[in-house]
């Protein structure tokens, strides 16, 4: 099974935006720790917010908890 997840984030600070692929079996947070030492982007102290729903995300719990489906937009805010 695969277990990516497709997300666009757009850093409301600087209105950079990255497209990445998170593995859904770990937390927004271990996925950016992981996405921080590939590529540079220190995201450890962002909070995440899904403008569908307009609430921010839980950074501490497995990505499959929210049942995102396909590709998935989100902002970040520092």
């Amino acid at each position: 099974m695969n277990h990516e997840i497709k997300i666009r984030f757009r850093i409301v600070k600087n209105r950079h935006v990255i497209e990445v692929l998170f593995d859904e079996r770990l937390s927004f947070h271990e996925n950016f720790r992981i996405l921080n030492e590939i590529c540079n982007e220190n995201l450890a102290d962002v909070r995440v917010y899904d403008p569908m729903k307009r609430i921010f995300l839980d950074r501490d719990v497995p990505l499959s908890t929210f049942s995102f489906q396909y590709f998935v937009s989100f902002y970040l805010f520092n």
